[in-house]
């Protein structure tokens, strides 16, 4: 199957025909495919997930669509409403920003907690910058 681009969505091949859950992001590697992106790896970030991959494939929305999205927030964090996020430790995550962190985007929904165990799902503006990975704006 080619790629597919269609309204900010591109469908890609997933690493290993490996699951992907929704509302992860997602990074692009030079066969391809894609997997939950990983802080600091040297990889581009796609995209994020909107439903869960399916027969080895993602429906991946592109960093630089318009309009808000849901994200897992990392596990054991708390990001308020309005809050500024950057990438979480946990692999296609976001986690709240502080001091110098590297601000990929903003929530708009209610803030959450997610559990040490659970991810939390929030509404948030993903900056068309949040591909780059270090070349955006720290927090403060």
């Amino acid at each position: 199957m080619a790629d597919t681009i269609n309204g900010g969505f591109i469908t890609k091949p997933v690493a290993s025909a490996a699951a992907i859950a929704a509302y992860l992001l997602v990074d692009l590697h030079s066969d391809g495919t894609v997997r939950p992106y990983v802080q600091a790896s040297g990889r581009l970030c796609l995209g994020s997930t909107e439903v869960d991959s399916t027969n080895g494939y993602a429906k991946v929305r592109m960093v630089q669509t318009e309009g808000s999205r849901y994200l897992k927030l990392d596990l054991s964090e708390t990001i308020a409403t309005a809050g500024v996020f950057k990438h979480g430790t946990t692999a296609g995550t976001i986690a709240p920003a502080t001091g110098s962190d590297v601000v990929i985007g903003h929530c708009i929904g209610a803030g959450a907690t997610s559990a040490a165990d659970a991810h939390a799902v929030v509404e948030c503006i993903l900056y068309p910058w949040a591909g780059w990975g270090d070349a955006s704006f720290p927090a403060t």
